[in-house]
């Protein structure tokens, strides 16, 4: 998370108050989390769907858009 430079502070906004919630298409133990975090910034954070303590990868939406 430090290369993109996503906090797990960022992370938790987005669990917390998701926009948009979905099981992965390719890998139904994951699910993805689409949100904004309180400063604004679009994240995409896949966790585990049995523990969402366990982070796969987050990703800045502004960036893959």
């Amino acid at each position: 998370m430090r290369q993109r430079r996503i906090n797990g502070t960022e992370i938790d906004d987005v669990l917390e108050s998701p926009e948009t919630v979905y099981q992965s298409r390719e890998d139904h133990s994951r699910t993805v989390y689409l949100g904004t975090t309180k400063g604004g910034r679009r994240l995409k954070v896949v966790v585990l769907t049995d523990d969402r303590e366990v982070v796969i990868t987050v990703a800045d939406r502004d960036v893959e858009d």
